[in-house]
C-alpha cells in the first residue's frame, strides 16, 4: 500500500520562496470581525442609555413625590385649628338655653368647643370641617349654617333644623355671637353641638321633624373629639365627665 502524499508539501513559489499551508485570514474576515465589535459596542451603549433613562427617570419620580408630600406637609401644618377649650351643659342648664323639656337626670347635654386658627394659618373653612366625637360609638359631624344665628348662647327660635340636619355641628363667633363658616387668623369661633334626640318640640326644631345627635354624656365617661380641616390637619381632645354633674349646669372638660 502506498502512502500518501501532502501535493503541497515542500512546493515554492518561482521566487524559491516556501507556500505556507494552513488558513490564512482574509481581509473580508478582519471586516466581519470588526462589525461584530461595533455592534457590541453599540449594544453596551444603547443599554447603557436606557438605564440612565429609567435612573432619571425614577429620580424625576421621587423628586415629583417628595416635593408633593412636601406641599401636604406644608398645607396641614397651614391648616392647622387649635382646641382653646371645651364646656359641657347638663340638664339642669336646659331652662337658660331655652331647650326642650328634658328628663332632670344629670348628663350633658350640649358641647361647646372654642376653637382658633393654629400660628401661621390665614383661614379655616369651617364648611370643610368634620368633626368626630367617639364615645360609646363613632359619631362623624358636618357643619350647618344656622341661618338664624344665635340667641345669646343658644340658636336663635327662627332656626329650623330638620331630621336631614341631623349629626351636625354649628359655629358662632366669639366675640359677636354671629353664626359663622370661616376663622380668620385671628378670630376665634365656638362650635356647638346639641346631644341626644330633638323633635319638633324644641323651639329650633322644624314642625313634624326629629333630629338624631351623637348620645348625651354621662358622669364619668371619658371621650375623645377629633376636629379635621380641608387639607387633613387633624387636632384631638379627650374629654373627661365628672363623676357628678349634678350642682354643676356648665362643666370644663
Amino acid at each position: 500500500m502506498g502512502v500518501g502524499v501532502d501535493p503541497t508539501a515542500g512546493r515554492t513559489d518561482r521566487e524559491g520562496s516556501h507556500v505556507t499551508t494552513g488558513s490564512i485570514a482574509t481581509e473580508t474576515d478582519r471586516a466581519q470581525a470588526g462589525l461584530g465589535t461595533v455592534i457590541v459596542f453599540l449594544s453596551l451603549v444603547i443599554i447603557g442609555a436606557i438605564a440612565a433613562g429609567v435612573l432619571l427617570s425614577s429620580a424625576e419620580l421621587l423628586q415629583t413625590h417628595a416635593e408633593a408630600t412636601g406641599e401636604e406637609s406644608t398645607q396641614q401644618v397651614a391648616d392647622r385649628i387649635d382646641i382653646v377649650g371645651v364646656v359641657g351643659y347638663t340638664n339642669e342648664s336646659a331652662g337658660t338655653f331655652d331647650q326642650t323639656d328634658l328628663d332632670g337626670t344629670a348628663e350633658l347635654h350640649r358641647l361647646e368647643v372654642t376653637v382658633q386658627p393654629g400660628p401661621g394659618t390665614s383661614v379655616i373653612d369651617l364648611e370643610e370641617t368634620t368633626i368626630e366625637l367617639l364615645a360609646d360609638e363613632a359619631t362623624v359631624l358636618t357643619y350647618r349654617d344656622v341661618d338664624g344665628g344665635f340667641d345669646d348662647r343658644d340658636f336663635h327660635r327662627y332656626v329650623e333644623l330638620e331630621a336631614d340636619d341631623s349629626d351636625f355641628f354649628a359655629v358662632r363667633d366669639y366675640d359677636s355671637g354671629e353664626s359663622v363658616s370661616a376663622l380668620g387668623s385671628t378670630d376665634r369661633g365656638v362650635i356647638v353641638i346639641p346631644l341626644g334626640m330633638y323633635d319638633d318640640e324644641t323651639e329650633w326644631i322644624g314642625d313634624e321633624e326629629e333630629l338624631k345627635q351623637p348620645a348625651r354624656l354621662e358622669p364619668g365617661v371619658t371621650a375623645q373629639l377629633t376636629l379635621t380641616t380641608a387639607q387633613g390637619s387633624q387636632r384631638t381632645t379627650t374629654l373627661y365627665v365628672p363623676d357628678s354633674l349634678t350642682d354643676d349646669p356648665a362643666v370644663t372638660l
